[in-house]
């Protein structure tokens, strides 16, 4: 059922006002069948008991008082309607006298014992008292049912309220809602409510998180082109410096471009399955080899070198600019935070990357990279792992899921 309102209390409250009125109403209907049943059976029993004993004593002993009546069909003087009634107990069609019929076999005549329910227990003399109070006392059970039902509807509403203040206005990262604990189906709702705030919570940081680092990998080719336009508007430019900082641009540009397509698919991963008809088999040898060379500089400048053990013809089956993506910044990390050498092997299952850490390298973090690498691994169902082994740092992406066993 609905209902215009917009509390909780309130709508447990109207369905419970009905079922109050209604138990009132009930319940007095069963007292009133239960007061006229017992009147009856009490007028029944007390003309029974009454017959048996005239039966008993001879028709010289009928009962003759302010509630009996009694006739003899012999005398004449009785109501015609009664003759027609056969030997027993009938209750007269004014449901306000009781009549016993019995035959005298001994004295060949029939008795009559009328029993008037009114005299017996002297109700007439209330009937006008009886109604009121009778409306008296249902007015009292009414509102006190009512009242009831109130303390009910804020009893059953009270932890609803409670759970819902604690998810929209005090809930924290690790905060648990009110009613977790609880064994019934308010507490799997908590529990499924704080599971799912959580989650949000997670995914909302992770998004963070992976936009924070994706605004700086745009930002790096952004700062190598505007660089490389400065030292272009520079007079007296020489022509190895000229075509160096046009090659910057160009590999800038066409980090951007990968960047961009890389972004775009991620955000579409919904729509992975469409995606995926667009996948091709990657030269994983051109793609390593071309970021090596990319950190050629800072390579040099560390006195790094690169040791590679790459199979022949390795390809493997991705979202190409997001594989460039990957490679590039496992590359690049191990080129900005390691020293003396970098190993790297691949195959057609799985990249490795290791270098020995630098000095002063900061061991909380290891490059912004990890993130993308982490979400582009996630996209295409690999698997990714991150590990410091010593003075070497080992990163792994696993073309296929690793299985219990290779863990």
């Amino acid at each position: 059922m609905l209902y215009p309102i917009n509390s909780y209390f309130w709508r447990v409250l109207a369905n419970l006002l009905p079922f109050s009125l209604f138990v009132v109403v009930f319940y007095s209907v069963l007292i009133e069948l239960s007061i006229y049943g017992t009147e009856d059976h009490i007028a029944q029993s007390y003309l029974k008991r009454e017959l048996d004993r005239v039966l008993l004593e001879g028709p010289s002993k009928l009962p003759s008082t302010s509630y009996f009546k009694s006739y003899r069909q012999s005398e004449g003087a009785i109501p015609k309607e009664y003759l027609s009634l056969e030997s027993g107990i009938h209750e007269l069609s004014d449901d306000n006298n009781h009549i016993a019929v019995a035959e005298l076999t001994q004295h060949d005549d029939r008795i009559f014992i009328v029993l008037d329910e009114n005299q017996l227990g002297s109700i007439h003399q209330l009937d006008n008292t009886i109604p009121s109070t009778l409306f008296a006392i249902g007015s009292i059970v009414l509102f006190a049912s009512f009242f009831i039902a109130a303390i009910l509807a804020r009893t059953l509403a009270k932890p609803i309220v409670e759970l819902a203040e604690d998810a929209s206005v005090h809930w924290q990262p690790g905060r648990s809602l009110h009613g977790q604990d609880r064994k019934d189906e308010l507490g799997i709702l908590s529990r499924a409510l704080a599971h799912l705030l959580q989650q949000n919570a997670n995914q909302l940081e992770r998004e963070k998180s992976f936009t924070r680092h994706a605004s700086h990998e745009m930002r790096t080719p952004a700062a190598i082109i505007r660089n490389a336009i400065s030292v272009l508007q520079l007079k007296d430019l020489d022509e190895d410096k000229y075509t160096r900082n046009l090659q910057r641009i160009s590999n800038a540009g066409n980090d951007i471009e990968t960047l961009v397509d890389t972004f775009l698919a991620l955000g579409r991963e919904h729509d992975q399955p469409a995606s995926t008809q667009h996948w091709q088999h990657c030269n994983l040898e051109d793609m390593i080899r071309h970021s090596v060379l990319r950190q050629e500089n800072i390579m040099t400048q560390k006195n790094m070198t690169a040791n590679m053990d790459i199979a022949p013809n390795c390809r493997v089956l991705a979202h190409q600019a997001m594989l460039s993506v990957a490679i590039h910044n496992l590359i690049k990390n191990s080129a900005n935070h390691g020293c003396k050498q970098l190993s790297i092997e691949a195959n057609n299952e799985f990249i490795r990357s290791s270098n020995n850490i630098a000095e002063q390298q900061n061991r909380e973090g290891y490059g912004y990279g990890q993130e993308i690498i982490s979400r582009i691994c996630q996209y295409h169902g690999w698997t990714v792992t991150f590990e410091e082994c010593g003075e070497n740092y080992i990163s792994e992406i696993f073309f296929k899921a690793k299985s219990d066993s290779d863990l």
